[in-house]
């Protein structure tokens, strides 16, 4: 079998590539938390675990019972 021959530098080795000081600071940054602004109170409801799926549904608009039975094929 023939192996490719490895071939060596031809010439003056290039200059090492330069990194941009400005771009790599700025990634180190840290930016501000976000600020979360409630329009309402928000509320503490306790459930049992085999109700948290239909109180959710009822909090956000979706009917119950929807997603059950569905299957991935």
């Amino acid at each position: 079998m023939n192996y490719p021959v490895r071939s060596q530098l031809q010439g003056p080795r290039p200059a090492p590539l330069m990194i941009n000081k400005e771009c790599s600071t700025k990634s180190n940054k840290q930016q501000p938390d976000p600020v979360i602004v409630y329009l309402r109170s928000p509320e503490i409801i306790q459930v049992k675990p085999e109700e948290f799926m239909d109180v959710v549904q009822r909090l956000t608009g979706k009917q119950a019972g929807g997603a059950v039975g569905c299957s991935l094929s």
